[in-house]
């Protein structure tokens, strides 16, 4: 079953280890606006895989299975 919400725009990101390997960043949640007071806030869930082994496609898999990704990641508290 597919819905929207499996193809998140914008909601990782890659990071190089520099030895074949990147850390992901997910975030699919994440919010900014202003307070009462005018402040910005963000609120934001973060979650990393880290240590995957680069491999071509890798962005697409993220894409297409995004959720799956998520699961399988270690949530980062903020």
């Amino acid at each position: 079953m597919s819905h929207a919400r499996d193809r998140p725009k914008n909601h990782y990101s890659i990071e190089d280890n520099g030895d074949g390997t990147v850390d992901v960043y997910l975030s699919p949640d994440f919010c900014v606006y202003r307070t009462r007071g005018g402040a910005i806030e963000y609120d934001a869930t973060l979650y990393v895989m880290r240590g995957v082994e680069k491999f071509d496609g890798l962005e697409d898999d993220i894409r297409r299975r995004f959720y799956a990704w998520l699961e399988s990641a270690e949530r980062i508290e903020l």
